[in-house]
């Protein structure tokens, strides 16, 4: 059973619960995700696992994760990193995109978290990465514009929050910090 921290409003720390019942409660917790952007200026996108209790097989950052109990949004993202593409960083090396929280719907659960963002700058081949077991089912690389541009349809096989008007702010960070054109 994998227990979480609970947190206020205010992102104060007001107890512990099972993930499980954080979820199925809609309960606000922690969490971190980092986007990966290849030396081209893609974006390292990573396949959820089958087994994921919420928007299995779906396309999703290239990393994220709970945030452990104890643990720094920072401790954990460097951590997330590791565990799940195999590569290490610094803290440094995380360029920071912002904290930001919504809720994100999957059936009869709610993900109700703080999300701290970071965007890591990566050089490698995809060939390089390793997927978690049981948590990750693949990677693969997608122009920013173009997976900000996909019709309807083809949004079915991402989580649904890369869509969201709350989720823009970080398009928007990753856009800057790459210096890349916007749309008017």
């Amino acid at each position: 059973m994998s227990l979480l921290e609970v947190v206020n409003e205010h992102d104060e720390v007001i107890g512990i619960k099972p993930r499980a019942e954080i979820h199925a409660q809609g309960l606000l917790h922690r969490e971190i995700y980092i986007c990966i952007v290849l030396g081209n200026g893609d974006m390292l996108l990573q396949r959820r696992g089958p087994k994921k209790d919420m928007f299995p097989n779906r396309w999703d950052c290239s990393v994220g994760g709970h945030v452990e109990i104890g643990q720094s949004y920072l401790e954990t993202a460097v951590r997330e990193l590791t565990e799940e593409t195999g590569l290490t960083c610094s803290a440094t090396e995380l360029i920071p995109l912002g904290k930001h929280c919504f809720p994100e719907r999957d059936e009869n659960k709610v993900n109700n978290s703080f999300r701290d963002y970071y965007m890591y700058k990566w050089q490698g081949d995809l060939s390089e990465l390793m997927v978690e077991k049981d948590e990750g089912a693949g990677f693969m690389a997608m122009p920013l514009a173009q997976l900000l541009s996909l019709d309807v349809e083809a949004r079915k096989e991402f989580k649904p929050c890369f869509y969201y008007p709350e989720f823009q702010p970080i398009w928007q960070a990753i856009t800057t910090h790459l210096q890349l054109p916007t749309k008017n």
